[in-house]
């Protein structure tokens, strides 16, 4: 059978765009598909004859069984949904085909931008709808003039099925018009541009099939009752970002929701604020009445510490894998609770590496181990680094039971305090003293040289800040700050001899211009005795540590 080749296309007054280009070769026991132009290339194997008719100055239709017809369409569809009405118009038989399977090939209208849907809806067959007018950051918002299209949707509420809207102003006035629950809705994203704070109106509600809810700047009134009565248990995901104060719900409600998400497997509160009330956070209660999340594997919050304490004692997720905090600046952190529930959940109890990073703006703390993609993460906002180092010190001490587990510990300081000096080395201390266990200590950034002192008391005080350490390893740019070495030789020279001497490891970090060349050589810098466990950019490649900063000098550099 001769090999056949052809392109569809399909011009009228409603598409004027070439549709799709298929080629068939016969006497195979495949068929296949492919996408020209860039349009779409899919394969379809079986051992079925599928041909291509033709007449010279026709457009070609493919010619098939309809159960092959159906799996190169649906090959289609996954790539573009929204363009199953090109298949309609490539012929009468593709057309047939199409409308007769609606449910197979999950056809969906699309309301967006530029559609005349309140003019053309009732010249389509009922087919559940997909309404697409912003919703998210990066699109665009409805126009007044979408308004009225958008609101000809709505009124069919037992026919939506996803809904992405940016709410404006207009349109918030004309959704109190809508009464009836979307009854079959199963995506929900619905954002509010300009940092702006929209409430919704009480009656907005929706069915059992809701899988996934996407909120930006929105406020839902009685939240965790609509969450109750919606119902809300096939939801899988749940992300309320920059909740407006009118929008709070205390964590005892909306624990109390989430006992019905038995499907819920990434959940993320973002509070813009909190009221000011003592009278949210009650006493935890007993064991046998937390929520179980059997599910959830990805929690993401940020907010006030006492609000997420009050949430922790009274959820438990078996199976979190990511768990993502940032902290609000306040003086005193309250994380007891959230300590004793990554001490009951397995999955976060096995951190080995402890990361702290000291930024400008905030403080970011992450625990992992190796080999695994589960992760915990904290971030508390504030400027100075002695609020930095004060709150941190607190979360520390109440989740000192994940800390005597770490093995390794860095710490990186990405730009130094305008007040570091003001900062006393017993804070510094008391930081490094929560890693009992440590046993590598990485160190680089601007404030390394102050933190290898701070464990150096000048009145040969307590020195086991690390009592169970091995190696320590310094990472600094060049030119190097004699400083730098004296508190490395301070440190190293403590432990010489006895219980707590450690290997030494030094990671000079050039740039791509630098080299060694009107730099001090390192003996000068450092004791002739240690250049053995000395890292230049030349012996990385035949001599490492354990393991290294994740950015280590340029391998180009000889």
């Amino acid at each position: 059978m001769a090999s056949h080749s052809g392109r569809l296309r399909h011009v009228s007054s409603a598409w004027s765009q070439e549709v799709v280009g298929l080629r068939f070769r016969g006497r195979r026991r495949g068929v296949c598909a492919r996408r020209y132009d860039g349009m779409w290339e899919r394969g379809v194997r079986g051992g079925l004859k599928i041909f291509v008719e033709s007449d010279p100055g026709h457009s070609m239709a493919l010619r098939g069984p309809d159960d092959v017809l159906l799996n190169i369409f649906r090959h289609y569809l996954d790539i573009s949904p929204r363009f199953w009405h090109t298949l309609a118009h490539v012929c009468q038989g593709w057309r047939q085909l199409v409308f007769a399977s609606p449910l197979s090939l999950d056809l969906r209208l699309h309301c967006t931008y530029g559609t005349p849907a309140k003019r053309t809806l009732e010249y389509w067959p009922p087919l559940p709808i997909v309404i697409q007018y912003g919703g998210f950051p990066f699109l665009d918002p409805p126009s007044p003039e979408d308004d009225e299209n958008i609101m000809a949707v709505l009124r069919l509420p037992d026919r939506i099925k996803s809904i992405s809207l940016t709410i404006t102003t207009s349109l918030l006035d004309k959704l109190f018009t809508i009464e009836e629950p979307f009854s079959e809705l199963e995506e929900l994203a619905l954002f509010s541009k300009d940092n702006v704070h929209r409430t919704l109106p009480s009656t907005l509600r929706w069915g059992p099939h809701l899988r996934s809810l996407i909120a930006t700047r929105i406020a839902f009134p009685t939240f965790p009752q609509l969450l109750l009565h919606g119902p809300s248990q096939n939801l899988v995901s749940l992300q309320l970002h920059e909740i407006p104060s009118d929008g709070y719900f205390s964590p005892e409600d909306f624990a109390h929701a989430l006992t019905g998400m038995t499907q819920l497997r990434s959940l993320s509160l973002h509070f813009h604020s909190l009221p000011r009330r003592s009278t949210h956070v009650s006493s935890p209660p007993p064991p046998g009445e937390r929520a179980v999340l059997h599910t959830l594997t990805r929690l993401k919050y940020r907010g006030n510490s006492k609000y997420l304490d009050s949430l922790m004692a009274r959820i438990d997720a078996p199976h979190l894998e990511e768990l993502d905090i940032t902290f609000f600046f306040q003086p005193t952190l309250d994380a007891l609770q959230l300590g004793r529930f990554i001490d009951r959940t397995e999955t976060l109890r096995s951190y080995r590496q402890a990361h702290v990073v000291y930024f400008e703006h905030h403080i970011s703390i992450s625990f992992t181990r190796p080999g695994a993609l589960t992760q915990l993460g904290l971030q508390i906002s504030c400027e100075q680094l002695d609020w930095q180092l004060s709150s941190i010190a607190q979360f520390f001490d109440q989740i000192s039971p994940i800390l005597s587990r770490i093995e390794d510990l860095e710490i990186n300081t990405t730009k130094a305090s305008s007040i570091q000096n003001e900062i006393e080395g017993g804070q510094w201390m008391e930081i490094v003293r929560a890693f009992g266990c440590a046993q590598d200590f990485y160190v680089s950034g601007k404030l390394a040289t102050e933190i290898l002192y701070a464990l150096c008391p000048a009145d040969g005080g307590d020195t086991t800040a690390l009592p169970s350490l091995r190696e320590l390893h310094v990472k600094q740019q060049v030119p190097i700050d004699e400083s730098l070495g004296d508190a490395v030789m301070s440190f190293i020279m403590q432990r010489q001899g006895s219980d707590h001497s450690v290997q030494f490891y030094f990671f000079p970090v050039l740039s791509e211009q630098d080299s060694w060349s009107g730099y001090p050589p390192l003996p000068q810098i450092l004791d002739g005795q240690l250049l053995a466990r000395i890292f230049t950019h030349r012996s990385l490649a035949t001599r490492s540590p354990r393991r290294s900063f994740e950015s280590p000098i340029p391998a180009s550099e000889e």
